[in-house]
């Protein structure tokens, strides 16, 4: 196993961000790939979205979306905050 960070985000929450490793570790299992993602405080054009199938602290994801317009990025962060 091996995780690749981008160089340009800041992980305030070291102690949350370890736990969300050791749970990938866990469940890996025969899974190729993990995401790990955070819930936004705001609709953002700068973000990727991530869909997961339900939400579950592990979960498939359904469908990712780079950099959305922003009323697809509102649509999101309104359907995320209910």
């Amino acid at each position: 196993m091996f995780l690749v960070l981008a160089a340009e985000h800041i992980i305030d929450h070291t102690k949350a961000f370890q736990h969300a490793i050791n749970i990938a570790r866990e469940q890996a299992g025969n899974v190729a790939l993990f995401t790990f993602g955070v819930v936004p405080s705001s609709a953002n054009m700068g973000y990727g979205y991530i869909e997961a199938v339900d939400q579950n602290c592990v979960s498939p994801v359904r469908s990712f979306v780079e950099k959305p317009d922003l009323i697809t990025a509102q649509t999101y962060f309104d359907s995320a905050s209910h």
